[in-house]
């Protein structure tokens, strides 16, 4: 069977709007290589953070997000640049879809935290995004022991749910010749 190149990015926010302060990103390639990050909040001074967003945040527990403020998460906080600089390799090694949890709410989110506008834009051309959320209605969601809201996590369930996604793409094509 063919193999799909593709990327998987998720991103955790302090607010739902399209300014939203964005503190973590992962971002996963189809072999399953890719990096966590957290962001420099000090850089995104005005950006939306929602008091309801923050209490559903502590709400949950979030324990990887502790993580963030141990010393090894304090060396896993990046730029805006340094983050942008790694997506967009990743995204040229790979040459493919783009899968993100709904469209409308992480790559306009990204675009505004990486400050980008017509002349500096995402390294994807619009047809090559992707949502999960279409491939798990026709898959299902496999069963998996993963942190939920861990963005690294995310994108492991979503890795899951794509290649059963492109499996029965294929057997359908295979069973057509």
């Amino acid at each position: 069977m063919p193999q799909h190149k593709y990327i998987i990015i998720d991103i955790e926010t302090l607010s739902t709007q399209h300014n939203a302060a964005v503190f973590a990103i992962a971002v996963l390639d189809h072999n399953g290589k890719g990096f966590k990050w957290f962001c420099d909040l000090t850089e995104q001074p005005a950006a939306d953070r929602d008091d309801e967003t923050i209490l559903w945040w502590i709400s949950e527990g979030a324990t990887w997000l502790q993580a963030r403020f141990t010393e090894s998460g304090k060396q896993r906080i990046r730029t805006a640049a340094e983050i942008l600089a790694d997506l967009k390799a990743l995204y040229t090694r790979n040459q493919g879809d783009v899968w993100v949890r709904g469209p409308d709410f992480d790559l306009p989110i990204l675009a505004n935290y990486f400050k980008l506008d017509d002349r500096n834009k995402l390294p994807w051309k619009y047809q090559a995004v992707r949502d999960v959320r279409t491939a798990e209605a026709l898959t299902g969601t496999p069963e998996h022991d993963f942190t939920k809201h861990d963005p690294e996590h995310d994108c492991l369930i979503a890795k899951a749910i794509i290649d059963l996604y492109y499996n029965a793409i294929d057997q359908r094509k295979a069973a057509q010749i």
